[in-house]
This record gives structure tokens, sequence and C-alpha cells, in this order.
């Protein structure tokens, strides 16, 4: 069988798909800080705020100061650093307010992106 035979029977058995293996995108660049912060806020608030025992509305707010006392990836993290991620993010990918409790609290969510089901979409616009 020739070569060109062989990556026809495999294109058809991935249906049409074919791997060149993994990518080449060169060498990693080292993230800043803001970087780093924004990365960990999306992990936890769009994916894994029910597996760190996170309370988490309806319309996707935690309480700001339970997501950075969550997991090690926070420490040495402040309320101030949120705020500058969440103030120069150019895609808005989060969102800060006050709850309406008696003292204030300080909420955070991601704005798109949830794999959590008891996020509600629609709460999001």
């Amino acid at each position: 069988m020739s070569d060109a035979n062989a990556n026809n029977k495999r294109n058809k058995k991935s249906g049409g798909k074919t791997s060149n293996g993994p990518r080449n995108k060169g060498p990693r660049r080292e993230m800043n800080r803001d970087e780093q912060l924004s990365r960990s806020l999306t992990w936890v608030l769009r994916h894994q705020a029910k597996s760190l025992g996170l309370n988490i509305s309806d319309d996707g707010y935690i309480p700001l100061n339970e997501v950075l006392s969550c997991h090690k990836r926070f420490n040495g993290y402040s309320e101030e650093d949120v705020k500058r991620v969440v103030q120069n993010c150019t895609k808005q990918r989060f969102r800060l307010e006050q709850s309406n409790d008696e003292d204030g609290t300080l909420r955070i969510r991601a704005n798109q992106g949830h794999t959590i089901r008891s996020v509600k979409d629609e709460e999001l616009l």
C-alpha cells in the first residue's frame, strides 16, 4: 500500500481529521503576576468552585475572601490585586460587586464560560 493510500485510509477512519502530533508553539513566555491571577480566577470561577467547596450563587458569584483563601494558587494575592486584574481585563472576564447583605461582602464571578451546572447562563446577563 502506498503512503498516500495509507493516509487516505487513516483519514476515513478518523472522520477526515488528521493529527500531526503536538503543535510546536515555540518557547513559552513567563506570565506576570496579574496574568497568573487572572488564570487562577478563571480556573476557580468557571470550573472548580464546587470541587473546592465554595458556595457559588445561581448567578455565579462567590465571596472574594473565600476565593482568595480556597487554594494555594492565591497565596500572596490581595483584594487590591483582584480589583486591578478585573479593572484591567480588556475582555471583561470578571465582575466584582458588593453583596446586598448587611456586611456588604465583595463578591466576584466569571462573566462567561462556566462548566459548573448550578450557574444559570440567563443569570449572567
